[in-house]
């Protein structure tokens, strides 16, 4: 039996050597909890050598950065004393915090993106780490598809580039797994702290509530008519919201017409429209084999075995596939993110599912349906990650990759 700690001294030595070495030795290990510091170390290596690529989020960043530096706590004050005012320019409190704090102690972007990475990957971990711990050891290495699945919901390098809504989308989803496991209060709480990284996920908190409220719903047929009416329904709720967006308070709106207006969905649109086959296909392929796959596993001939854990992933599945619906009508394909919510608690969902019932060769059969799409979906992510972040890092040693300009 390996002894953790005595490995910690050799894993060190090896990422100085190359630290994609310790990186891989703590990945297929993850259940050792102590190898998890060697993957942010990685994180942290890759964040000072993320390059953001131009116009996107993590320019805006960088840039951001640089005039926080020249702030004085009294600017600092002044500012974040209004962050959610109608008239800020400055986007959630998480990340305002985070740009002014590095920024204290230097005016490189590669730190702050360093040290992002570091607080993205430490919450992801938990996320995956929780994830995991719902399936036995001795559960059949079959169910690692889905949990593939939940590791690859985001480009590796969200976190890093994007800063705010990778993150909250973790934390919440690490809140709202945790009440679905424990039923305790202190979950509801950390879901509720994400809203303070990203605003839109006060939107995702109102379905945890409702889920709060409405918990005890049992009756398949009854979940299913929900989605149902869900999605039939879902343009028009999307119109009720629209026309009283006033009530969210004056930052609410600004910032959620900033996402709506006619002029931004177009652009966003035409630019998806031009994307390349395979990522269209990527953007889609996952989200409706997921659905297909819940909508089955409570079908009469399946007679899939539930328990309470089971039952409760897939009530909060279906609250996440409505939310979806209705975001799907408010926004563009490309700022819709919340159908990454659906996939991801879908997958847990089936992950568990399959932990009760891996004897079932029906199960087999959508593990392996599956492995075509979550492929392409793999390979998309890698492509987009090697565009930001220097492949470099796979071969290279740490000091290197630290001091080089």
């Amino acid at each position: 039996m390996q002894n953790p700690n005595r490995n910690l001294r050799y894993l060190f030595y090896s990422f100085l050597l190359m630290p994609v070495i310790p990186l891989w030795y703590a990945i297929i290990n993850f259940k050792v909890k102590q190898y998890h510091f060697f993957i942010l170390a990685f994180v942290f290596l890759a964040g000072y050598n993320f390059n953001p690529g131009s116009g996107s989020d993590g320019e805006v960043y960088a840039n951001l950065f640089k005039d926080f530096s020249n702030f004085s706590f009294l600017n600092f004050l002044d500012q974040i004393s209004g962050i959610y005012s109608k008239n800020s320019e400055l986007l959630d409190l998480y990340s305002t915090l985070l740009l002014f704090i590095v920024s204290r102690f230097t005016d490189d972007p590669a730190i702050f993106f360093a040290i992002t990475g570091i607080i993205y990957y430490y919450f992801f971990l938990k996320l995956i780490y929780l994830v995991r711990s719902i399936v036995p050891v001795q559960t059949s290495k079959y169910y690692l598809p889905f949990l593939i699945g939940c590791v690859f919901i985001f480009d590796l390098f969200l976190g890093i580039n994007g800063i705010r809504f990778a993150l909250a989308f973790v934390i919440f989803s690490y809140g709202a797994l945790l009440y679905l496991i424990n039923n305790k209060a202190n979950a509801l709480i950390i879901a509720g702290t994400s809203i303070l990284v990203h605003f839109s996920l006060f939107y995702s908190f109102l379905f945890l509530l409702l889920f709060v409220i409405f918990k005890n719903i049992g009756r398949s047929w009854l979940v299913y008519l929900i989605v149902l009416l869900g999605f039939v329904f879902a343009e028009f709720f999307a119109v009720g919201i629209s026309q009283n967006i006033n009530i969210t308070g004056e930052a609410y709106e600004k910032r959620i017409e900033a996402y709506t207006n006619d002029e931004y969905i177009e652009s966003r649109e035409s630019g998806f429209q031009e994307r390349n086959w395979y990522l269209v296909l990527d953007r889609y392929a996952t989200y409706y084999y997921v659905f297909i796959c819940f909508l089955l596993t409570k079908l009469s001939f399946v007679k899939f075995r539930f328990d309470w854990l089971a039952n409760r992933l897939f009530v909060f599945s279906a609250l996440m596939l409505i939310h979806n619906f209705f975001s799907s009508q408010l926004v563009d394909a490309t700022s819709d993110r919340y159908y990454l919510m659906a996939i991801f608690f879908i997958l847990v969902y089936l992950l568990y599912l399959y932990h009760l019932n891996n004897e079932r060769r029906i199960f087999k059969i959508i593990i392996f349906t599956f492995l075509p799409i979550l492929t392409l979906h793999v390979l998309v992510i890698l492509r987009n990650d090697f565009l930001v972040v220097n492949p470099l890092l796979l071969i290279e040693n740490a000091i290197t990759a630290f001091i080089k300009d």
